[in-house]
């Protein structure tokens, strides 16, 4: 086993390569998911616009003072 005094800068480099690659991935996975989940919801509401849209509620009209 090495010393720990003993760091070799090449392992460090390609530890942090790696590394910002897994949260590279992960971000692209994350935004890959996101977009999907909207796609489908945008699909369903088109699909259905009956079921996905709630009735719209006719309000009275506020009375302005002047």
């Amino acid at each position: 086993m090495s010393n720990l005094s003993e760091i070799n800068p090449a392992n460090q480099i390609l530890s942090f390569v790696i590394a910002a690659g897994l949260v590279a991935f992960v971000f692209l996975l994350l935004r890959l998911t996101i977009a999907g989940v909207k796609f489908i919801g945008w699909k369903i509401k088109s699909t259905f616009p009956q079921s996905a849209e709630a009735p719209k509620k006719n309000k009275p009209k506020r009375i302005q003072n002047k």
